[in-house]
């Protein structure tokens, strides 16, 4: 009795220990950043430390010029795949184990002609992926915004604007950021399609997830075809954002997520791209083309200290996203 009750406080001891030994190693581990570079002349995702170390590949075939999202527990990511007009969602483990494609995955729906899906972002309670996409070609009809259970099932279709309604993105309260694209439709040609001519201008809205509550909360100039790549802060108070205010190439931006007291970060000839939040909301990262080849910068989220290079790939790097806290 006595030497069952003695392992019995030694086992809890030890699986104590464990416990607690494994919660300050993730409490101690680096910051990391995933983001979309060129493998063999290939896009791929890989995944390093925040000072650019311990670089991995996470998977190859990631879309080129796309964004992507982590999973809100850090353990899973949400990414483009394919080419032309054949892009769809597919869902990968940090380890880049478990791949697996969400839209149109089998026995879920037929694929027409002209019919895509791409530029996750997951939901803040993990159950759905709002992305931007096309179901059919159709004149004067721009991507709109869906969302889908991350399994492939429950897909809706939020937005039905006469413009390109893109890129979404999910704010912490459960609101979806969206771009509104202005401009104009080119005539149509001989077989009936449209070209959108982007003039620069981008009204931002939130909605909530059932495609209602639309409101403006600001309007935003870039380059023509560039988006305003916006990202919540992490507490859902402030907004990242690239822009091209004054013209020019864009730079990194940060507003109030009322669109208020929009503040210039970034002051570079080149372009700077595609900005997110660390998780503790101090930093923002940021892609860059002031090298002369893209790569992964770091700037205080208040524009505090100077920019700080990440990377140093052979290769173009682009769309960036810090990896939540555990």
């Amino acid at each position: 009795m006595f030497r069952a009750a003695t392992i019995a406080v030694a086992a809890s001891v030890l699986v104590a220990t464990m416990v607690a030994s494994g919660s300050a190693a993730r409490s101690t581990a680096p910051e990391q950043l995933a983001y979309i570079g060129k493998y063999q002349g290939t896009p791929a995702l890989y995944l390093a430390n925040a000072d650019g170390s311990g670089r991995t590949l996470i998977a190859r075939g990631v879309t080129d010029h796309t964004l992507f999202s982590w999973s809100p527990d850090g353990r899973q990511l949400a990414i483009t795949r394919g080419g032309g007009s054949h892009l769809e969602i597919w869902v990968v483990n940090a380890d880049g184990t478990g791949l697996r494609q969400v839209t149109h995955s089998a026995g879920k729906r037929a694929h027409t002609d002209f019919d895509f899906s791409q530029n996750p972002s997951w939901s803040p309670d993990g159950r759905w992926l709002a992305f931007d996409g096309q179901r059919s070609l159709s004149a004067g009809e721009g991507n709109q915004v869906f969302v889908i259970h991350p399994d492939g099932t429950g897909e809706r279709q939020l937005t039905r604007a006469q413009v390109p309604e893109w890129i979404p993105a999910w704010a912490p309260d459960g609101r979806i950021l969206l771009e509104h694209w202005l401009g104009r439709w080119s005539p149509p040609d001989p077989q009936g399609n449209q070209e959108f001519r982007h003039d620069g201008r981008i009204d931002l809205y939130t909605m909530n997830a059932q495609g209602g509550g639309r409101h403006r909360i600001a309007r935003v100039r870039n380059e023509f075809d560039h988006c305003a790549c916006a990202a919540w802060s992490r507490d859902g108070t402030k907004i990242a954002y690239e822009a091209a205010e004054k013209g020019g190439k864009p730079d990194i931006w940060v507003m109030n997520a009322d669109g208020s007291a929009r503040t210039q970060l970034t002051h570079n000839p080149a372009r700077d791209e595609n900005p997110d939040w660390s998780p503790d909301g101090s930093q923002i990262a940021f892609y860059s083309e002031r090298t002369g080849n893209g790569q992964i910068w770091v700037i205080a989220a208040d524009g505090s200290s100077a920019e700080r290079r990440v990377t140093h790939d052979p290769w173009y790097d682009q769309a960036v996203r810090w990896r939540p806290s555990p």
